[in-house]
């Protein structure tokens, strides 16, 4: 089943999620959860989970290096691009 639910973030960083949705996944207090990041937005992944969620990782990774290949990226790229955006990052946190 997909629904659309909305959430706010709080001022911690804190993010309720709707209690029927916690109810339909078995979710309760203290239950872990993977935060993947992506372009569109974030996935949530119960922990329990982990396997499913690390193949589709995997999954992205695989298409992500086939594509670098493609456009000529070097390692020296990525790397470049990971300092940079943990920099802004850490501009943005301050």
């Amino acid at each position: 089943m997909v629904a659309l639910n909305t959430t706010k973030l709080s001022a911690n960083r804190k993010v309720e999620l709707p209690e029927a949705v916690c109810q339909r996944l078995g979710l309760k207090n203290g239950t872990e959860l993977l935060v993947f990041e992506r372009d569109e937005g974030l996935v949530l992944v119960k922990k329990s989970d982990h396997e499913a969620a690390m193949a589709r990782f995997n999954e992205l990774l695989g298409k992500f290096r086939a594509h670098a290949k493609r456009v000529g990226m070097k390692r020296s790229d990525i790397t470049r691009a990971i300092k940079e955006v943990r920099a802004e990052n850490r501009r943005k946190a301050k």
